[in-house]
């Protein structure tokens, strides 16, 4: 939201020495001279006055102007206890170790998230830096932390070195080095532990002693299979492409289970990846929800206090449709987890489905906070906006993840689907279907990117071509797993209300998640209809 700022009124007056507001309190007001021996005539007091009004109009509009230009020129200034923790450089020369060092990078902002005075920026951010040389100070403009943790990562044979060392952004100062020396690569939870504790000790802030040592993995096969599980969640822009790369991520979660059946985290994992796969799958989604359920279960079941694992259930519980499991589950993560990004973008995407806007963009605001440089939560705080109805707050946010994502089209003013939908609610019809072709020629033609342009294309009236994309969408429902929402979506957009319902029973029974966003979405013109109510009560959003 833009910020304008306001000058107040300024009034000046010349009596009893009052200095004018808006005139810094260590700003000396001149004074008319006195001669000796000269008595001031009635048109020397007016000439006096009138250089005084002159000269404090001067100085107030100089106050002002330095003060609207450092406001420009300087972003906020950072929290003491804020700090952003730079992926450790992999200098094995080794490609195939970059899931270790990634791994423990992210580990360590796991470890620090817990501390509740503490502000730690979350993975997404600081892994646009990863293959730079950043330069510190820049990091902490960027991201508006006062510290960064930089490092490196060595191994040799079964041992390993970890040296991280901590900057001040203010002024690129080392404030503090840790150098673990070689170890054992069995003893890598404890390398984080120590890490951890005296990066703590350096910030001054409490760690160690308040949240108990990781206590999982004790088998490092087991550790290293779930570090390659978590690299290959965060690898779904890269040529996989998100079910491969999600795919990839699964084998190695059930590979830490079946090493150790009693290590949460592994399970906790497993559930993320099912749940996600839900958006990206041609699969039935029952299927996949049971799974993503069974595997939060069993994580919360073995760890009670690990916030990742009620961070999964929670949002396994809000696809199963029962809200007030997935209400509880957040509460509980966000109490063990006060500072990690991905808890709060959850916790957002749940309060927009049961229709507490207000609270779902706050939360969005909050994992912006920690996590300002990921174009998936910054894409999602715009979905929060769309579905509370402030279209030009949301298309910001759509634009500015745009910017970040190397997969979308970011140019001078992006286009997709998102926007071009904002463009659609604001009766701004021919600039939507600009953004809405961009997106099919973009993406491709799947289910997808057809279907919101389908919508537009039956809201400008253009029928006969909304008409051929239902079809396209048919046929490739035909070939996979279609949600059948999409074609309910196109059916009222065209008019055929009693098709549009007959497609959202049929979400019903196949338990589709994108009926989670009909209290926000495009199902406006269905509402006043008693089977839509109906709907909404059997899902439970009422």
């Amino acid at each position: 939201m833009r910020e304008f700022e306001r000058v107040r009124e300024v009034r000046i007056a010349i009596e009893e020495e009052e200095i004018p507001d808006g005139i810094p309190t260590n700003t000396t007001v001149p004074t008319p001279a006195t001669f000796a021996g000269t008595r001031p005539t009635k048109s020397s007091y007016a000439w006096m006055a009138a250089c005084l009004i002159l000269v404090a109009l001067i100085v107030l509009w100089e106050t002002l102007h330095v003060r609207r230009t450092e406001s420009q020129a300087s972003p906020p200034p950072a929290a003491l206890n804020s700090i952003a923790v730079l992926p450790l450089k992999n200098l094995t020369g080794d490609p195939e170790q970059e899931y270790f060092s990634d791994g423990l990078t992210e580990s360590l902002i796991t470890r620090l998230s817990k501390i509740s005075d503490l502000r730690v920026i979350s993975r997404g951010s600081v892994f646009t830096f990863k293959g730079r040389n950043a330069d510190p100070i820049e990091v902490g403009k960027l991201l508006g932390v006062a510290n960064v943790l930089e490092g490196s990562f060595r191994k040799s044979g079964e041992t390993i070195r970890v040296d991280v060392h901590l900057v001040n952004t203010s002024n690129g100062e080392v404030i503090w080095s840790n150098d673990t020396s070689d170890r054992a690569q069995r003893d890598v939870i404890a390398v984080e532990d120590e890490i951890a504790c005296n990066l703590a000790e350096g910030l001054r802030v409490k760690l160690c002693g308040v949240i108990p040592p990781a206590k999982y993995a004790k088998n490092v096969d087991a550790y290293q299979a779930y570090l390659k599980g978590r690299y290959f969640i965060s690898q779904q822009t890269s040529p996989l492409g998100p079910e491969g790369a999600l795919r990839r991520a699964v084998e190695y979660f059930q590979q830490a289970i079946a090493i150790d059946p009693n290590y949460a985290p592994a399970y906790a994992g497993l559930a993320d990846c099912y749940t996600q796969l839900n958006w990206f799958v041609a699969e039935d989604p029952r299927t996949v929800i049971a799974k993503a359920k069974a595997a939060a279960e069993r994580a919360v079941q073995l760890d009670d206090s690990l916030a990742e694992s009620h961070t999964a259930l929670a949002t396994a519980s809000l696809h199963d449709w029962d809200f007030a499991a997935a209400g509880r589950e957040h509460e509980r993560a966000l109490v063990l987890g006060p500072g990690v990004a991905w808890e709060y973008h959850e916790y957002a995407t749940f309060l927009a489905a049961v229709g507490r806007n207000d609270e779902a963009i706050a939360s969005s605001r909050r994992a912006e906070e920690l996590d300002p440089l990921n174009p998936t939560i910054i894409a999602d705080g715009g979905a929060a906006f769309y579905s509370a109805g402030e279209y030009d707050e949301a298309i910001a946010r759509f634009r500015r993840a745009c910017q970040i994502d190397s997969t979308c089209n970011a140019g001078n003013d992006p286009e997709n689907a998102n926007i071009g939908l904002c463009y659609l609610r604001m009766g701004m019809k021919e600039q939507a279907i600009k953004n809405l072709e961009a997106e099919v020629a973009q993406k491709g033609r799947n289910a997808y990117s057809l279907m919101p342009l389908a919508v537009g294309y039956a809201t400008l009236g253009r029928r006969a071509e909304a008409k051929r994309l239902l079809e396209e969408v048919k046929q490739i429902s035909a070939r996979s797993y279609v949600p059948k929402t999409f074609l309910a979506y196109i059916y009222y957009a065209l008019g055929l209300k009693e098709e549009a319902f007959a497609m959202l029973e049929r979400a019903y029974q196949e338990h589709d998640i994108m009926l989670l966003a009909l209290t926000a979405d495009r199902a406006e013109p269905l509402h006043s209809d008693p089977r839509f109510q109906d709907l909404l009560r059997r899902i439970g959003l009422t």
